[in-house]
């Protein structure tokens, strides 16, 4: 996988240098940054082999490097995971294989420390994953901002399942919303 294959949007940080600047002019500042994302093309699983049968798990942790953002003291921060869609790409045509699904983020520092979790998908009748693309809401509360203090991101994608017997992709994109207050 090259670095090429993932993307971050500008948006957060045109909208945290602006609100940098504005600081140092205002006594107290406010920004709404409406949408980040985070993008990986072809997030590649390799094929279950013939001869095993049943529901078995996999998953493709995928890093994405940054540069360390500085913060000045008195930066109030909000920023939230709000979703990610999978994207079925090379190799299936949908997710209807898929039991379960699982996507975290770790921060570069402690790799072990899982940043935003996202709810299970389970195949329970009632949700279809027999889809080309998958859109998961977060249920987490908690400020991620933390992640982008360190040079290295890591996304965690775990399935469960009957998995396919062909080497396969996906795409994942996950977005985040948030605000930033500066009072003096």
């Amino acid at each position: 996988m090259s670095m090429s294959n993932t993307r971050f949007s500008t948006g957060f940080f045109v909208a945290l240098s602006a609100l940098v600047w504005l600081a140092q002019v205002c006594v107290s500042v406010d920004a709404k940054v409406p949408d980040v994302s985070v993008t990986q093309k072809d997030l590649g699983f390799a094929a279950m082999p013939a001869e095993l049968t049943g529901e078995y798990s996999i998953s493709a942790p995928f890093k994405f490097a940054h540069d360390k953002l500085e913060f000045p003291d008195g930066l109030a921060t909000d920023l939230r995971a709000v979703s990610v869609t999978l994207t079925a790409n090379r190799g299936i045509e949908d997710f209807s294989f898929m039991q379960s699904l699982h996507v975290s983020i770790a921060d570069g520092k402690n790799p072990t420390m899982e940043i935003a979790s996202f709810d299970r998908y389970g195949k329970d009748g009632a949700t279809s994953t027999a889809t080309k693309s998958l859109v998961l809401r977060t249920l987490t509360t908690e400020d991620t901002l933390k992640m982008w203090q360190t040079q290295e991101v890591t996304f965690t994608v775990e399935l469960g399942g009957s998995l396919p017997k062909t080497d396969w992709s996906l795409d994942v994109d996950a977005h985040f919303s948030g605000a930033f207050g500066y009072d003096l």
